[in-house]
């Protein structure tokens, strides 16, 4: 996707879905735009935006909510994906921290199952 199409996709995503970070991942014959979305837009909004997007760049298009991954996926998209729009500095360093906090967060939780496992010969709290 080049530079004119991709300024165009942001300037849709951004007016139609409030966001302060927007990534790339492109597949054959289509994009994903992976998003912080506001929490009050409606999946109807997601759609018309698609469409409008799809439209607009004549290439099928998708706008997903980040928190819809799990951790590992949300690490994965900050590594592997394009940053094509980011509010400022901060936000995107702000907003991929929180994202490594909850993957720590979740390696964790998983590492204690592991050790109550070891210690009651069971992963549930008894």
């Amino acid at each position: 996707m080049d530079l004119k199409t991709i300024d165009k996709a942001v300037k849709i995503i951004s007016k139609r879905v409030l966001t302060p970070i927007i990534y790339l991942s492109e597949y054959d014959g289509g994009a994903e735009f992976i998003c912080f979305c506001d929490g009050n837009i409606t999946i109807q909004e997601l759609y018309d935006a698609e469409q409008e997007l799809s439209k607009a760049i004549d290439i099928h298009s998708e706008i997903l909510d980040i928190r819809e991954f799990c951790e590992s996926e949300r690490v994965e998209i900050i590594d592997n994906c394009k940053l094509i729009y980011s509010e400022d500095e901060f936000i995107e360093q702000l907003f991929a921290g929180s994202m490594l906090a909850d993957y720590r967060k979740m390696l964790e939780e998983k590492r204690d199952m592991f050790i109550r496992k070891q210690d009651n010969g069971s992963y549930y709290l008894q």
